[in-house]
């Protein structure tokens, strides 16, 4: 009969994550096809926007000057390939977000970005699964705020155009309807007003509108007609679960490593 101590490591086993943080999670190829043939999630991938994959394969910017059409400068001197959809799934293995922590089967299942370069917002799709939950089949708010955080992230990093780094100074998030889960969400960010070292940034998550209320997906609008950035990107017919603002600090290399 094992002892308590041996109970209690077995149970701490058979608890452990599946994927390993070397390998990563991926979603299913039926995952993938039913969530990238939503009529908005075509529209981000098939037309100019730039799709950044959920774990991109970040590279030295020194290395690929020939090629800077193909390349998103990033801050550090690193760049991201535009052009690729392949991940790295090793680079983010300490991510919260994007490693195995919360990224896998029935947490966040599926993650993919795009940015608008001429509107200069970023859209973000997510599927978040049934283990994810607060209160009974809602996502938990604490991931939403850790999703808009690390989305903001990414946010600030393309509007940075490699020029400079920064982290999270505040982070403000009004819940506005239950996300019932499983939910695939798009979240929609943007840039307020950059003064001095202080970006502001805005952010929705709203619910993405199905096959029969694809009219509503704001092709040809005028802004007016819409109540927000989120509304006009998503369309009239989504759901707005949550906004979000964030300010984030500009800082230097060498006050990031001051900080260690």
């Amino acid at each position: 009969m094992p002892s308590v101590i041996e109970s209690i490591q077995n149970w701490m086993q058979s608890r452990s994550m599946p994927a390993s943080p070397s390998t990563g999670y991926s979603p299913s190829d039926a995952l993938v096809q039913e969530i990238e043939s939503i009529p908005l999630v075509k529209k981000l991938i098939d037309t100019n926007m730039i799709v950044i994959p959920f774990r991109p394969d970040v590279v030295d910017q020194a290395s690929h000057t020939d090629n800077t059409d193909e390349f998103l400068k990033l801050p550090g001197g690193k760049a991201l390939n535009i052009t690729s959809r392949n991940e790295n799934p090793t680079l983010w293995s300490h991510s919260l977000v994007r490693g195995p922590t919360l990224y896998g089967d029935k947490r966040i299942e599926y993650a993919i970005q795009a940015y608008d370069t001429k509107d200069k917002v970023l859209i973000n799709i997510a599927r978040f699964g049934q283990d994810v939950a607060g209160h009974p089949n809602v996502v938990h708010g604490g991931l939403q705020a850790a999703f808009f955080d690390d989305s903001f992230g990414t946010m600030f990093a393309v509007a940075a155009k490699g020029d400079f780094t920064g982290v999270t100074a505040n982070l403000n998030i009004n819940y506005r309807s239950p996300m019932y889960a499983p939910a695939t969400v798009a979240f929609v960010l943007w840039v307020e007003k950059i003064e001095g070292r202080k970006v502001f940034l805005k952010a929705e998550a709203r619910s993405i509108p199905t096959e029969a209320d694809a009219e509503a997906l704001a092709d040809g609008d005028s802004p007016q007609e819409f109540k927000s950035i989120g509304e006009k990107w998503i369309g009239k017919g989504s759901v707005l679960f949550g906004e979000a603002t964030a300010l984030f600090i500009k800082v230097s290399k060498e006050q990031l490593e001051q900080k260690k």
